[in-house]
């Protein structure tokens, strides 16, 4: 629509007009008119609902809505350039910087911190908070940990600079079973745009656990994870404002069973608008254990209402632990992931009902070729979704898993610093191709980069990492009878 008929509508009826248009559009439209060009830089609402909001290359801590609405505009225009170079000429390195050269007792982790090029350097002697970008090589931050720690951190953004700091700490005599308390340090990033900064503490806390856990989810206010015990599979659900929790076991399931599990959780997100708890499970069907096949469930856990009320409000004996009560998961809908039939699945429609939430994606179970020796590449995803107590199911797009070498939606993809898979050793000069899932999105992308070819006395490199919202490539060099080093390559 051209701008002149947009500019003397009413803001929420361009809201409405606008709703779903991409970043590349809502910045072309911005710019038409002085109007237009004020409520995009003065309002957050103008950017919302665009289709790829994904791609923005949001500051270290913070979520699209507590990042300062000023800084949205630019941010925009630095997400889209980079978009311009994929599926484009290759792209040549605009800079590059070494930031760790190899040392056997350091361990480099890119995956922890969800940020721009923040990275946690490991060392017998402690851990330090890192950046790799130019001017910022003296920053190191040690993080404050009691002496039997366990080096698994694990990042997860709060908003507003804040991000919640994970990791492990070992009870005593148990030499297995890492995970029985968790170490929970409330950090504040600086504003990178003001030059180099430490980040800081701001909190700390911790949590015993009664069952070793995995893929834990902190908030401020809720922490929900998932046991690793052979026995059986529970969830463990807490309050951390009253540090009352609930240990949630499948009805199904004697908690004090010592018979071989017939169920493994595999991941769990939590969907707090639908006010639920999104398990996905492996199980083992009827007479199958010999054959080793397993059934993948989506099971919906509601969230109970007596764990999250008014009495935390006026909280005032928090206990100093957390207390935790068995009781039974309430699984509200469950979903057997089937194999995809394009006669029966519905393909996502452009348009869903407003009240429809998207609760997780999946991968539709492969039928069986029975004509071919050779497993097929081709894996078909879907989308579930809960409309008014109803579940959808669509599919959404296809891969050929041969073509791919790292998704956006990795479950290690720590805001655009993605696990690459299978990416091997190359030689000096050699282009890297790279096809991944572009963020929030189910389209697939593509894009060549050359690396650096001046660097003294290198022979090859290997890729570590790949931030695909800000377009930077982390690699290891080799050189010739040194050691190599680490660098990070911005595009």
């Amino acid at each position: 629509m051209a701008s002149s008929k947009l500019q003397g509508l009413p803001t929420e009826l361009i809201f409405a007009i606008l709703d779903g248009a991409s970043l590349r559009d809502l910045h072309a439209i911005s710019q038409t008119c002085q109007r237009l060009h004020n409520i995009a830089t003065t309002s957050r609402q103008f950017w919302a609902n665009a289709a790829d909001k994904d791609i923005l290359p949001l500051p270290t801590g913070y979520t699209f809505d507590t990042i300062p609405v000023e800084q949205i505009f630019s941010i925009a225009a630095r997400g889209i350039g980079w978009q311009k170079v994929t599926n484009n000429e290759p792209a040549k390195p605009r800079r590059y910087l070494p930031y760790a050269v190899e040392d056997e007792k350091v361990r480099l982790n890119l995956l922890a911190l969800p940020g721009n090029s923040w990275y946690i350097e490991q060392r017998v002697s402690g851990s330090h908070i890192k950046r790799a970008e130019p001017g910022w090589e003296n920053v190191a931050y040690l993080i404050p940990l009691p002496g039997d720690t366990v080096p698994n951190f694990r990042g997860s953004v709060i908003g507003g600079g804040d991000m919640n700091l994970v990791t492990s700490i070992r009870l005593p005599g148990e030499i297995f079973k890492t995970q029985r308390i968790l170490h929970i340090m409330k950090m504040h990033f600086p504003d990178e745009r003001q030059g180099p900064a430490e980040p800081y503490l701001k909190d700390r806390s911790q949590i015993v656990l009664p069952h070793p856990a995995f893929n834990s989810i902190i908030e401020d206010k809720i922490f929900l994870t998932a046991t690793i015990e052979r026995s059986c599979s529970r969830l463990l659900l807490l309050n951390r404002l009253t540090n009352i929790g609930l240990i949630l076991n499948y009805p199904d399931q004697d908690p004090d069973s010592q018979e071989e599990p017939t169920r493994w959780v595999a991941s769990i997100s939590l969907n707090e608008k639908a006010q639920k708890i999104v398990v996905v499970s492996l199980n083992q069907g009827e007479g199958d254990r010999e054959s080793g096949q397993l059934i993948e469930k989506i099971d919906l856990v509601d969230i109970p209402d007596d764990l999250f009320g008014e009495q935390e409000l006026g909280a005032t004996n928090t206990p100093s632990e957390a207390i935790w009560t068995n009781r039974a998961m309430t699984i509200s809908h469950s979903f057997t992931v089937p194999e995809y039939d394009a006669k029966a699945i519905s393909h996502l429609p452009s348009k869903l009902p407003p009240s429809a939430i998207r609760l997780t994606t999946f991968t539709f179970k492969k039928p069986e070729n029975l004509d071919s020796d050779e497993p097929s590449q081709i894996q078909q995803f879907g989308s579930l979704y809960i409309d008014n107590d109803n579940l959808l199911v669509f599919y959404t797009h296809e891969l050929d898993g041969a073509d791919i070498n790292t998704f956006s939606d990795n479950p290690y993809r720590a805001n655009g610093v993605s696990q690459l898979l299978g990416i091997e050793r190359k030689t000096k000069g050699e282009i890297l191709e790279l096809c991944f899932v572009k963020p929030g999105s189910t389209v697939k992308q593509k894009c060549r980069l050359v690396p650096p070819d001046d660097i003294p006395g290198m022979t090859g490199y290997a890729v570590e990492g790949f931030d695909t919202t800000r377009g930077r490539l982390f690699i290891k060099v080799f050189r010739e009878g040194e050691k190599y080093i680490h660098y990070a390559v911005q595009y």
